[in-house]
């Protein structure tokens, strides 16, 4: 009985496995998955999204498994990109341009799927909870994209000598890429003065900063994203007088000060 269990067992991994559709973009990458959704210009799958342009080819594990997607299947015959149905090359069907990487409509998109059409929508905003200047301090971010590339941010959090805020703008230099440069420019906490046992030189201080970095979009979805961002803040002389000072005082021990900060943080899109 253990035996045809096991036998069993071996043949629904293997049909499980047979279902997979292999995808192989144009660097060479080959990624197994199951196609789930496409739009205009992406590819959705259970792994993640990727461009029509960035695919070379789409092999379905057999024509059975075509034809049981065959709208999606015709779809992707239309564009420039090698569609197999097992071992079986199709072939192409009215040929329409690759899009650009870049490009992703602003408006809602139609997806087609197995189960009838269905609308995206492009996230909005998002919020994130993080660590550096523009969380805050120890704190949330809530950024809102009115268009594609620039967006407005406020952020709060504990900011060891109280509460930090910051605001300001935001930029995002290839929105629709798994890895986009991005910067901020604001206006907030940018520096603290704490002495343990000292509460009464305690303070926050503000002004203007600038951080910059990276954008790691997820890929299990594609709304929500790592940021990792150096900053420099431009500190008041009231801290630079205040910091002077307490370091002359011998019974004070104040250690240096950084003229860049980190930042660490992960977004939810809405």
């Amino acid at each position: 009985m253990r035996g045809i269990l096991i036998v069993a067992l071996v043949i629904v991994l293997k049909v499980a496995r047979a279902q997979e559709t292999l995808i192989v973009l144009n660097d060479s990458t080959k990624v197994k998955t199951e196609i789930t959704a496409l739009s205009d210009n992406l590819v959705f799958t259970k792994a993640g999204s990727f461009n029509i342009s960035e695919v070379y080819s789409v092999r379905f594990a057999n024509e059975d498994e075509y034809q049981r997607k065959r709208v999606m299947g015709d779809v992707l015959r239309s564009y420039p990109i090698k569609v197999y149905g097992g071992s079986k090359l199709l072939p192409a069907l009215v040929a329409r341009p690759r899009p650009a990487v870049e490009d992703s409509p602003e408006k809602p998109e139609t997806y087609y799927q197995e189960n009838g059409l269905k609308e995206s929508y492009t996230p909005k905003g998002d919020f994130g909870l993080g660590i550096g200047l523009d969380y805050g301090g120890l704190g949330g971010r809530l950024t809102y994209m009115p268009v594609k590339r620039f967006g407005l941010f406020f952020a709060g959090g504990y900011a060891f000598a109280g509460f930090g805020y910051n605001a300001g703008v935001h930029l995002r230099a290839a929105p629709d890429k798994r890895v986009s440069f991005i910067a901020n420019l604001m206006y907030g906490y940018n520096a603290a003065i704490v002495v343990s046992g000292a509460p009464q030189f305690d303070k926050l201080y503000y002004g203007a900063s600038i951080t910059a970095g990276v954008m790691l979009r997820s890929r299990r979805d594609e709304n929500n994203f790592f940021t990792i961002e150096l900053g420099v803040p431009f500190r008041s002389q009231a801290f630079d007088n205040d910091y002077t000072s307490l370091r002359n005082n011998p019974s004070v021990r104040m250690g240096p000060v950084s003229p860049v900060t980190f930042s660490l943080g992960y977004h939810f899109g809405f």
